[in-house]
């Protein structure tokens, strides 16, 4: 909103995107941000079984940081007035597909199902759906890369960078 009220006022451009569980390459790979994907391939790598709660078929969207990266490079082209707002939906998959998907590609790891503790049900925002069609409209739909590639390159980034190194962790 305060994007929103100084580009009105003062006459900016802002552009601003609602991005979810962004992952790739240079990300962190430690810390409390370090994202959905990173925490699931990082746990999975160290040997800890991820932890699933409530049901394994729930979904979630994500996108890799070079697809966000193609993304933006569209939309700072477009010419817009003072204050736009769009949702970037990615991909959206089971968390089932998503972790199978990465216990495959690191050769190791594994998940269990747990009951949702109090204390996360009611911060957890469960099956958010983004609508991208504001965006898709702007830019197109857009193509995605295959999952395993963009599973594939995380993973090998996490395996060739000690946890917690790095300046992407500062």
């Amino acid at each position: 909103n305060l994007y929103r009220i100084y580009a009105k006022a003062y006459g900016f451009k802002v552009i601003s995107l609602r991005v979810t569980n962004c992952f790739g390459e240079n990300q962190k790979t430690q810390g409390p941000d370090i994202g959905l994907v990173g925490l699931f391939i990082r746990d999975i790598l160290s040997g800890n079984p991820v932890e699933v709660y409530s049901d394994s078929k729930r979904k979630k969207n994500i996108i890799y940081v070079k697809d966000l990266a193609k993304i933006i490079a569209y939309i700072s082209e477009l010419e817009l007035d003072t204050f736009e707002a769009f949702n970037v939906a990615g991909i959206e998959l089971s968390l089932e597909k998503l972790l199978k998907s990465i216990i495959r590609i690191a050769g190791t790891g594994e998940y269990c199902l747990r009951e949702f503790p109090e204390s996360i049900k009611c911060m957890d925002v469960g099956e958010a759906k983004f609508d991208d069609s504001k965006l898709t409209a702007q830019v197109g739909r857009q193509d995605f890369t295959e999952l395993d590639v963009t599973l594939e390159n995380t993973v090998t980034y996490f395996k060739n960078v000690p946890l917690g190194a790095g300046s992407h962790d500062i």
